[in-house]
């Protein structure tokens, strides 16, 4: 069920926006939704930087 709303809405966003006059079928993203992006990307860095060397801290602090 969640599928299915998940692609009815992903086409009805992609119909408005060529409705709206973008052939891509994407809107062009507004500037919070690019600073959330920004903000994503920089938890996400971190995490995999963080967890494999808090992997090998843990190792040699157990070993």
């Amino acid at each position: 069920m969640a599928i299915y709303r998940l692609i009815s809405l992903r086409r009805r966003t992609r119909d408005e926006a060529r409705a709206a006059g973008y052939p891509s079928g994407e809107m062009p993203r507004t500037e919070e939704q690019k600073a959330r992006d920004g903000q994503t990307a920089k938890i996400w860095g971190c995490l995999v930087l963080l967890v494999p060397c808090a992997l090998v801290l843990l190792y040699v602090v157990s070993r």
